[in-house]
């Protein structure tokens, strides 16, 4: 599915080979031209390994959970296809857990629990993740598995220990499910109180469970301090606007929902009826699921943080909650006939979907602006709201500026063209950027001394892929200053997002011409609502149409309930 490791994968191989031979995790004596070879490493990392060190050596602690998941694999082998074995044997365990859940809980009958678990485990984002080197799938594991203890209706004090236990290791895998860690311990906090009151635990053993998320907690804060010198790691975020508000949590956790670039349902069509799912449930166990749910809006809030988009596939942040999706979609497709159908035709269509995404995997990644061009994503995601606000823009200068025709003047930061040395043709081009949809303007900044008044001295234009141009303009003798100086020619365009997007600067050899940089800017907007939440009316209709759907299914779900097949 991956021949290549991505970064994140590499950084635990090599955490866990780090482990087996230094006995740390200080990776920088790892990154070596043999190891990341045998790992199968980027090239842009085989060939300047130093480059992400210093996020490699970052990271430190928190890569222990996956480093000691990963050590077993490979001692002695060192074989990458041992450790995605190994990765997809917990897949496998996952699955098996979720289905051990729906029989737990009998939602539904047989064949409509299996479709329902059909739809979580063989559909993505669980399917394009289960042979990735990643934390996501090993924490869907302990949280199923969790869950599964915690949902018995009268649990014993040793499943309470294996549930503590289990939340406990959650935060090691990774920093943002420490929160779904701390949801599961809640609820062994509530069970243990229970069997305190009904006299089901000896003495002073109630507080037994909750042993290992203390343990966790002040490992946690010892490995904070020995790392960072403070007892909190800073935020795991990696991204541009570096706080957290209204604005990312719509950008990142409704992103991770709803964008067709990044998100999970619009990649798995029959989740929606789990959604619709969730009606019915709450309604029927209106003390559990809406605490469950809860968790998981507190998990939505943590991943509102800032992160790169580029380094995930579809839904990479909430695998850890879509196995859940099993549940309630079982409960929506078991109540009448016309849920049946559409549940059969939406499965049928999101493992196909399924199919082309483990197939075309690399070509899923979207740009800056959102947007995947594989089809049939590319007509499919017009559906749904692309998440991430429109991109500020870009600025090139000179020096950073490829050019096809004259020289760079690094004295005085410009790129000139002059008539009997260089010939017409492109003075300045780039950078090759992704902008989103929006209106923008190019300011560029020239100086020339044309021969001939009556003749443009440039030609100024904006191009995109696929060699598209949506914006022109020439500049006039009459346009320039008239001591030669430099000043900015404007060039306003709007773009419906597009990928490839460069500002180039044409030279018809009327005399020199000098290029200092061009700044692309985005418009203001009336609304700046507007600007900081695209498409909120079509993500408003996708969470009200699910809501809606799901209310048809509260008396079903009740019956269903109560007379399950």
């Amino acid at each position: 599915m991956q021949p290549r490791t991505s970064p994140d994968e590499l950084h635990y191989l090599l955490a866990a080979e780090s482990l087996i031979h230094d006995h740390d995790l200080a990776l920088a004596d790892n990154y070596t031209p043999e190891a990341l070879a045998r790992f199968h490493a980027p090239d842009w990392i085989q060939t300047a390994p130093d480059a992400y060190l210093a996020r490699g050596n970052a990271l430190a602690f928190p890569l222990l959970g996956m480093a000691l998941l990963l050590a077993p694999a490979l001692y002695g082998t060192a074989s990458l296809l041992v450790v995605r074995v190994e990765m997809i044997v917990l897949a496998a365990l996952l699955a098996q857990q979720v289905w051990l859940l729906l029989a737990d809980l009998r939602v539904a009958s047989g064949r409509w629990a299996m479709l329902g678990w059909v739809a979580a485990v063989f559909c993505p984002p669980v399917l394009l993740y289960s042979s990735q080197i990643l934390p996501d799938l090993p924490a869907a594991l302990l949280v199923v598995l969790a869950l599964r203890l915690l949902l018995q209706p009268e649990p014993t004090g040793r499943q309470l220990l294996v549930a503590g236990i289990v939340a406990a290791l959650l935060p090691w895998l990774h920093l943002r499910f420490a929160v779904l860690g701390a949801g599961l311990l809640l609820g062994v906090a509530y069970h243990a109180l229970r069997c305190r009151r009904q006299g089901r635990v000896r003495g002073g053993r109630w507080p037994l469970p909750l042993a290992p998320g203390l343990v966790s907690v002040a490992g946690l804060v010892v490995a904070a301090l020995s790392t960072y010198g403070r007892p909190l790691p800073p935020t795991w975020a990696v991204g541009a606007e570096g706080t957290w508000g209204f604005a990312t949590v719509y950008r990142y956790a409704v992103g991770a929902l709803l964008s067709p670039g990044y998100g999970w349902l619009p990649f798995a069509p029959v989740h929606w009826l789990g959604l619709a799912g969730l009606v019915p449930l709450v309604w029927c166990h209106r003390k559990v699921v809406p605490a469950i749910l809860l968790g998981v809006a507190a998990y939505l809030l943590v991943i509102g943080q800032p992160y790169e988009l580029g380094a995930n596939l579809p839904a990479r942040y909430v695998v850890v909650l879509v196995p859940l999706i099993a549940v309630p979609l079982a409960v929506a497709v078991a109540t009448n006939r016309t849920m049946q159908g559409a549940g059969v035709l939406l499965l049928a269509a999101s493992l196909g979907l399924g199919g082309v995404a483990v197939t075309h995997a690399r070509e899923l990644y979207p740009d800056i602006s959102g947007r995947t061009y594989l089809a049939p994503f590319d007509v499919l995601q017009e559906l749904y709201p692309i998440v991430p606000g429109p991109t500020p823009g870009f600025k090139m200068t000179a020096a950073q500026a490829p050019h096809i025709t004259g020289r760079l003047d690094a004295d005085a930061g410009a790129l000139v063209a002059e008539p009997g040395r260089d010939q017409p043709g492109h003075l300045a081009y780039g950078p090759y950027v992704s902008l989103s949809e929006g209106a923008y303007v190019a300011r560029f900044t020239l100086a020339a001394a044309p021969d001939d008044p009556t003749r443009p001295v440039a030609i100024l234009d904006i191009m995109q892929h696929p060699d598209t141009v949506i914006a022109r303009r020439e500049v006039l003798p009459s346009e320039l200053p008239p001591q030669g100086g430099y000043a900015e020619h404007a060039l306003p365009f709007r773009t419906e997002g597009g990928r490839g997007v460069q500002a180039r600067v044409q030279w018809l050899g009327n005399g020199e011409l000098r290029f200092q940089e061009v700044e692309v800017a985005l418009l203001p907007v009336r609304n700046p609502q507007e600007q900081r939440f695209p498409y909120w009316p079509r993500a408003l209709f996708w969470m009200t149409a699910a809501l809606f759907i799901g209310s048809l299914l509260v008396p079903t779900g009740r019956a269903e309930e109560r007379h399950p097949e």
